[in-house]
């Protein structure tokens, strides 16, 4: 027997466009949208569509479904592991379409293998190593597992070389850097 979304809360973990994108499908749900990024500076336009900021604690232990959209950096790389997973209510619903490496995915199959209330169900189309090589995570009964080819379209290829182009043309003539994940970085 299926779970309603309706009245449930979803955390999304990074506020750029594709979280938002996917909060807003969740709230055609009638979902509440939870929101933790500490990097957004400008949350009032979040805010308008009805997502609430709060701070990593509260989304983790306050959502029923999290979806992850957050680059790989060393700051997020292992941020959902064993201790955090502990922190989750039971029958949560995780979600990452980001990139590999977020999740600790040895600590993620030691849970699902030991505390099977934990979680309703785990979507993965990223993997720490790609093609993913831990069998025993992609065949867990809660696990469901598609092969990271959502942008793996001719139309979506081709929108990508024209964002890649238009970014650079923005950075060289304007000095404004769209999408750098690294922008702390970049010197100016």
């Amino acid at each position: 027997m299926g779970n309603e979304l309706n009245g449930k809360t979803v955390g999304i973990i990074g506020g750029g466009r594709i979280g938002v994108e996917t909060g807003k499908r969740f709230k055609a749900f009638n979902m509440k949208v939870l929101c933790y990024d500490p990097y957004y500076v400008n949350k009032e336009d979040r805010r308008i569509m009805g997502f609430e900021f709060v701070d990593f604690d509260t989304l983790i232990t306050q959502s029923d479904v999290i979806s992850l959209h957050v680059p790989k950096t060393k700051e997020t790389t292992n941020m959902i592991n064993k201790e955090v997973i502990g922190k989750m209510k039971n029958k949560v619903i995780l979600i990452n379409c980001a990139r590999g490496g977020i999740i600790n995915e040895a600590e993620l199959l030691e849970v699902l293998n030991t505390m099977p209330d934990k979680f309703l169900g785990v979507g993965l189309d990223v993997f720490e190593a790609e093609p993913p090589v831990k069998w025993d995570l992609i065949n867990h009964e809660k696990v469901c597992a598609t092969p990271h080819v959502g942008a793996s379209t001719k139309e979506a290829q081709e929108l990508v070389a024209v964002q890649i182009c238009e970014q650079i043309v923005e950075a060289l003539t304007k000095n404004n850097f769209v999408n750098a994940v690294n922008l702390d970085k970049i010197k100016k």
